[in-house]
């Protein structure tokens, strides 16, 4: 199984914050499936090639020059172009315990459900049979807005629409109609993992997908969450119209690992009042206590590490609570195993999760590894301009363990 990266941005560079994860995301999948490549524009390849990230492939040629307005575009055109099976993970999706896909049973694989809906919504009744009423006749005379407002009035569903279906309203009369009895605004999975068997119905989705998108290219670019309905809405349609196997697997979410988001949280400090995020509160999914290991003792997350019954479940029996209170607090997230998985999302700006990061990456590539990323920073883009030699969670890694970034003649002799 081919396991894949892609990075692209419009300024061509992974900064300091974002290589430390990216790094951490590739060592950790190359320990668990033996092998992984990376897509990214000519600056970008050529920048994980100067800092030696394990990748087995570094591929410039299927999205150098895309454009990134929409920055899940490339991450289509890397799922077009693919030619076996294949595991693709964002390079902020950390896999400390491995996942055994293959357990699951399906063609098809996703992290968990991108965003939980009322028990209302998760029959075929809700929002989906009030989209499909758009196309009776009897309502005809009713425009989009009149639908939408219906539906606000029904059911609390602000982020589902603020994603997906206010888009979905405005591209309504372009979309085929073909698709709409494909639309299931419930299953939509989060693709932060795409596993991937069938990997021809698969690509035919994704050109579907970017087809779509051309086709409605300016109305997507400015909507703050194109990306997302494009990638995980969109193909996600044209996959349950292409494939009637993963239609079926929708309906008792066999296409997801994760019962629901694996972290999720509770109370959120804003940086800016506390640097160091203390305050937060954060709840991390449970697992079955019965998990599978490997030959060697370590846990594997398997299908049978999905609860059955998890819609009845109370939430202390679902969740895992952690707080951040302290710089002890902090120490424990160093060694905190989030459940076997973590996608971090807006999380790796938070400058605890940066420290983090950084200690168990250095784990994995040592001092002098951690310092060669230090040093390529401050000697590259620090000397040119006014930002600072040290990021924020390489000043609370130092403060909490006495690590030397940029030591003189003595070598540190701090120890993990």
């Amino acid at each position: 199984m081919k396991v894949i990266h892609t990075y692209v941005d419009n300024q061509s560079i992974i900064w300091k914050e974002l290589l430390y994860v990216q790094y951490l995301s590739a060592v950790l999948a190359k320990k668990h499936y033996g092998n992984i490549s990376f897509y990214g524009d000519n600056k970008v390849c050529q920048q994980v090639k100067v800092l030696g990230l394990p990748y087995d492939e570094i591929i410039s040629d299927v999205v150098n020059k895309s454009d990134v307005h929409t920055f899940s575009i490339p991450k289509l055109k890397v799922y077009e172009k693919q030619t076996k099976p294949f595991l693709h993970i964002d390079t902020d999706t950390l896999i400390f315990d491995k996942i055994e896909f293959d357990t699951f049973g399906e063609d098809y694989l996703f992290s968990h459900l991108d965003i939980w809906m009322d028990e209302k919504l998760s029959s075929e009744e809700g929002i989906e049979e009030l989209f499909e009423t758009y196309l009776i006749k009897s309502i005809k005379h009713l425009s989009p807005k009149s639908i939408l407002e219906a539906i606000k009035q029904r059911h609390d569903y602000t982020s589902m629409n603020d994603t997906y279906s206010e888009l979905f309203f405005k591209l309504l009369k372009k979309i085929e109609k073909k698709l709409f009895s494909n639309i299931n605004f419930r299953s939509i999975p989060n693709m932060n993992i795409v596993f991937v068997k069938n990997f021809n119905n698969f690509a035919k989705a994704s050109s579907l997908a970017l087809n779509h998108y051309y086709d409605n290219k300016e109305e997507i670019d400015k909507h703050k969450n194109g990306p997302c309905y494009i990638e995980q809405f969109m193909l996600h349609s044209y996959l349950r119209n292409i494939d009637e196997k993963y239609k079926k697997s929708n309906k008792h979410d066999n296409h997801v690992i994760f019962n629901e988001q694996p972290l999720r949280e509770v109370i959120q400090i804003d940086d800016v009042n506390d640097r160091y995020g203390l305050g937060s509160s954060f709840e991390t999914i449970k697992q079955k206590d019965y998990n599978l290991f490997d030959k060697d003792g370590n846990r594997l997350i398997t299908k049978f590490s999905k609860y059955n019954n998890w819609n009845i479940m109370k939430d202390d029996e679902k969740y895992e609570k952690f707080f951040l209170s302290s710089e002890q607090s902090i120490k424990n997230l160093f060694q905190y195993n989030f459940g076997g998985f973590l996608h971090l999302t807006f999380l790796k700006w938070k400058t605890s999760f940066q420290a983090m990061v950084i200690h168990r990456l250095r784990k994995e590539i040592g001092d002098e590894g951690i310092r060669k990323i230090h040093k390529y920073f401050e000697t590259k883009y620090v000397s040119q301009s006014d930002l600072e030699s040290k990021s924020e969670g390489e000043k609370l890694y130092t403060k909490i363990t006495g690590f030397d970034f940029n030591p003189k003649k003595e070598e540190n002799k701090s120890v993990l």
